[in-house]
């Protein structure tokens, strides 16, 4: 087992790339915390993971404000003694122009994506830095932060900045041996991919099925390997940087997109 008594954190951890690295960590030997903003939802992942055998927990987490991340470090020292990875995978979309977009919510998109991350960060790594056990801290960028596109002004600032600030991070703890990186995911088959299409076809007037039908034939036309990423697949990357595999991997992103970038 890759992670076997390994402590992680994940953030939003209750559906999609969240979910995924959840339980490819339970099923690597690491005892999980999920921590999520969805109640509900992210208990029920939790009790369904521990039921099968796994030792994972929930604990609500809003990655936006500062003592909610500590109460979750909090919730995951008790649970399991101490931390010895992040995950910052918590975000939110938006489908919008520059011109057409509404300030507010842009904004709250830095401020899940971004800012969370920043704080998270801030306040997991301090208590690692501490505790000297050889920790990591993973960032779930995007392709978009690596190419803009067209549309999604607020989602790609977020994920350029996460990787500046993963940069930075990475240099900055180095010393304490914390290893920090990034995965970059292309289009993958998640909610968040629901979530574009029913937007697109409010705004095109069109049946969800229609737009599914033609976002689907564009994206396809732009992967060379002809297929979207399941979330499993992101995660095993994920995976990979956690593990004793990486160890002299920092500072790095990673794309996991089927070669779109590459075209």
């Amino acid at each position: 087992m890759l992670l076997k008594d390994k402590v992680a954190l994940v953030t939003g951890g209750a559906r999609g790339i969240g979910l995924a690295i959840v339980e490819r960590f339970a099923e690597e030997g690491a005892r999980v915390v999920l921590g999520d903003v969805s109640v509900e939802e992210g208990a029920a992942c939790a009790h369904r993971l521990s039921q099968a055998g796994y030792p994972v927990c929930f604990t609500p987490l809003d990655v936006t404000d500062a003592g909610s991340i500590s109460q979750a470090l909090e919730a995951v020292i008790k649970n399991f003694g101490g931390i010895d990875i992040l995950v910052n995978n918590a975000g939110i979309n938006s489908n919008a122009t520059v011109i057409q977009s509404d300030p507010a919510e842009w904004r709250q998109v830095l401020e899940v994506n971004l800012v969370g991350a920043y704080f998270c960060s801030k306040i997991v790594a301090a208590h690692m830095a501490a505790n000297q056990r050889g920790e990591s801290i993973i960032f779930l960028s995007s392709q978009a932060g690596k190419r803009g596109e067209a549309g999604a002004s607020a989602y790609a600032a977020s994920k350029f900045g996460l990787l500046g600030l993963m940069q930075c991070l990475a240099l900055e703890l180095a010393p304490h041996g914390i290893r920090v990186n990034a995965v970059c995911p292309g289009n993958v088959d998640t909610p968040m991919l629901d979530w574009l299409i029913n937007d697109s076809a409010h705004q095109d007037g069109l049946p969800v099925s229609k737009a599914r039908q033609a976002l689907l034939a564009a994206l396809l036309r732009t992967i060379p390997v002809g297929r979207l990423a399941s979330p499993q697949e992101i995660a095993n990357v994920v995976v990979f940087l956690a593990s004793p595999l990486a160890s002299y991997i920092t500072g790095e992103s990673i794309n996991v997109d089927g070669g779109q970038l590459s075209g």
